[in-house]
């Protein structure tokens, strides 16, 4: 459980104060809480099997003992501003015996209830950062006593995690299918789409299909809104915005073409979708003292990763001094890629990489063990 609280940053912490009888007056600000161990919850859609704060709550109110009314104080700490799924429901509870209500505040004061609803019910909200109070509690309303339950569940998912987004290029690299999964309703009542970065969308919004997608044929920001439908209880609901970058759209590398980016040449090893396709450096376009090969390059409007490094790429390049490979796909360097080049060069190769990459630079290549370096 506690690994799982670190990999999705979510902090519950929940406490419940043991059966105190109390009416709901301004003497609630006194109320002190007591620690009980932590919870995590880490998937929204199925909450009612991984709980993040849950607890049942038996009252048994009683005319005759005095016993009226019963309320309980807890309180939930969030790490992130998150998405909260709240559901309240009464067990073995009979209409008119008793009114139960239940509260969220804050802050400690509980002067003033974020959240107020009598009975049950069941609902998402947008709750920033930081540690919410709640008073959840039960009286005699007809009957003279009330022997039944509650049961509170309260679950959390950080927006920046709420929402999982999916990019699908065409085979021939002209558009782009995004889909977006939500993980805080199962239920939407819209689902929105524009293009651009926005806080409102606008009136010329589109509708995501019924498979929460949307197809687009150029690259840039696009918007979604998610409002999830609201409940009949509660009455309440979110719009949560999501913000989509799509890169992928683009004719391409193609066959045998040497292409060019930042004094190096390229040609395709691989096809494949943005950031599935590979490519090998074959040269540089005018000689300098230094080469840099990156962990990708950006050619026709895909991102290729950078896997080799031709054969007499660099052949007789007197001029080049050192040379960085930042990549850590590269699996090998063709024979006198870098035959020629100055004798006293330097190698700065990525620490994970370094054992490999120093077994792939020999004299095969052109790699003077006598007077190059090469350095993490």
């Amino acid at each position: 459980m506690r690994e799982k609280l670190t990999k999705y940053f979510v902090t519950i912490m929940f406490v419940l104060l043991s059966a105190v009888v109390l009416q709901p007056t301004k003497s609630e600000a006194a109320v002190t809480f007591e620690d009980i161990p932590v919870y995590v919850v880490d998937d929204m859609i199925d909450y009612d099997q991984k709980i993040g704060l849950s607890w049942r709550i038996d009252w048994n109110l009683d005319r005759k003992t005095g016993v009226t009314e019963e309320c309980r104080y807890a309180k939930f700490t969030l790490a992130e501003d998150s998405i909260v799924h709240m559901k309240i429901a009464q067990i073995n509870w009979t209409m008119f015996t008793a009114e139960n209500y239940f509260r969220l505040y804050g802050n400690e004061s509980m002067a003033v209830p974020l959240i107020d609803h009598r009975s049950q019910g069941e609902d998402y909200f947008l709750l920033k950062a930081g540690t919410y109070y709640v008073q959840c509690g039960s009286k005699i309303y007809i009957d003279s006593s009330a022997n039944h339950s509650t049961r509170i569940m309260i679950g959390a998912v950080p927006v920046e995690k709420a929402v999982e987004v999916e990019q699908t290029t065409s085979a021939d690299r002209t558009k782009m299918t995004v889909t977006v999964t939500q993980k805080f309703a199962t239920e939407l009542e819209k689902a929105q789409w524009c293009e651009g970065k926005v806080t409102k969308m606008p009136q010329q919004s589109q509708k995501l299909d019924n498979t929460n997608s949307f197809t687009v044929d150029k690259n840039g920001w696009y918007t979604v809104l998610l409002q999830s439908t609201r409940t009949y209880y509660w009455n309440e609901g979110i719009e949560h915005y999501v913000y989509i970058n799509v890169t992928g759209i683009g004719e391409g590398a193609k066959k045998g073409v040497t292409y060019k980016s930042n004094n190096l040449k390229y040609k395709l090893v691989k096809k494949g979708g943005e950031g599935a396709g590979t490519v090998m450096v074959t040269g540089m376009v005018k000689q300098k003292s230094s080469i840099t090969i990156p962990q990708t390059v950006k050619i026709k409007g895909q991102s290729y990763k950078i896997v080799k490094i031709n054969s007499k790429a660099f052949y007789k390049k007197s001029k080049v001094k050192k040379v960085t490979i930042q990549s850590t796909y590269i699996t090998s360097i063709g024979k006198n890629a870098f035959k020629g080049i100055h004798k006293n060069a330097v190698f700065k190769v990525p620490k994970s990489k370094y054992k490999t990459y120093k077994k792939m630079l020999t004299s095969k290549i052109g790699f003077a063990k006598k007077t190059m370096k090469i350095k993490k």
